[in-house]
C-alpha cells in the first residue's frame, strides 16, 4: 500500500537541523524510507542513527519527522520487522526527555557534547505522545515483540494508552519471571498511575539490571513517573536487542 507523506514538503527542513547540519535532506531520506525496494537498514541507521537522534541528541529537526513514522507503522504497507525498528526509535525519541531531566545530558556535555536544548527533547516527547492513540489501536494486529515496545511506550504516556492496560496486564503474567516480564510489570503499574508500585519494580529492576544507574531514582525534582519511566525505555530497549 502506498504510504502517506502528505504534508512532508511544508515542512520548512532548510530551516530546522539535525547533527550535521541543515536538514533539508530529511524529506529524501523518509521517501527513502516508504521505499519498498529501498535500503532500509542504511537509510534508518542515516535518518536517526546519523541525524535526527545521533548519540542520543535531539535537534530541531527530530519532532517534526516524528509523525511520518508513525504513518509508516499504521500505513499496513511494512512488514513485522520494519515496524519493529519504527518503534525502537519512537522509543529511544520519547526517551531523551528523561535523559535530560535525570542528568544524562550533563554527562554528555562533561564527555565533550554539545548540550541539548530542553524544548527539543520535550517538543520530541510531546510529539510521540501524540501518536500514541493511534499506535495502540494497533495492539491486536501486532505479534508479540512490537507488543512488547508498544506496551513499555504506553507506559511513557499512561494518560494517552489507559485503553490497552488490561492487555498489558495480561502479558506481564504471560511473561512472568523474565526480563521481559518485569518490565511489563513496570509498564502497567506506569499505565495505571501506581506510583508506589511503579518506583518498588523499578528498584528492583536496578537491583539485578548491572547497566542502570541508581542514581536515576534519586533525582530530586523529577516526577516517580519520569524516573520509572527512564528505567522502562532504557531496560526495554536492551531486554529486546538481547533476545534477538
Amino acid at each position: 500500500m502506498p504510504i502517506d507523506l502528505s504534508g512532508l514538503d511544508d515542512i520548512p527542513w532548510a530551516d530546522l537541523g539535525h547533527a550535521h547540519g541543515s536538514a533539508e535532506d530529511i524529506p529524501e531520506l523518509l521517501r527513502a524510507l516508504s521505499d519498498p525496494f529501498g535500503d532500509w537498514d542504511s537509510t534508518l541507521d542515516v535518518l536517526f542513527g546519523d541525524d535526527l537522534l545521533h548519540q542520543g541528541s535531539c535537534y530541531s529537526a527530530t519532532a517534526p519527522a516524528l509523525p511520518f513514522l508513525s504513518r509508516m507503522i499504521v500505513s499496513g504497507a511494512l512488514p513485522a520487522r520494519q515496524r519493529l525498528d519504527l518503534f525502537v526509535w519512537l522509543l529511544v525519541a520519547a526517551d531523551r526527555w528523561a535523559d535530560s531531566l535525570l542528568g544524562d545530558a550533563d554527562h554528555a556535555v562533561a564527555q565533550g557534547h554539545l548540550p541539548i536544548p530542553a524544548t527539543w527533547t520535550e517538543d520530541v516527547h510531546l510529539t510521540v505522545g501524540e501518536q500514541l492513540p493511534e499506535l495502540v489501536s494497533r495492539w491486536e494486529t501486532e505479534p508479540p515483540a512490537v507488543r512488547f515496545l508498544l506496551a513499555c511506550l504506553a507506559g511513557l504516556y499512561p494518560h494517552h494508552a489507559r485503553r490497552i492496560g488490561d492487555q498489558i496486564s495480561l502479558m506481564a503474567q504471560e511473561f512472568h519471571g523474565t526480563r521481559p516480564g518485569a518490565y511489563l510489570l513496570l509498564a502497567e503499574a506506569l499505565v495505571y498511575a501506581r506510583d508506589d508500585q511503579a518506583l518498588a519494580v523499578a528498584a528492583d529492576i536496578i537491583a539485578w539490571e548491572t547497566n542502570h544507574d541508581p542514581g536515576w531514582l534519586e533525582v530530586a525534582d523529577v516526577t516517580t513517573a519520569v524516573k520509572a519511566g527512564h528505567v522502562l525505555a532504557e531496560g526495554a530497549l536492551r531486554a529486546l536487542s538481547d533476545a534477538e
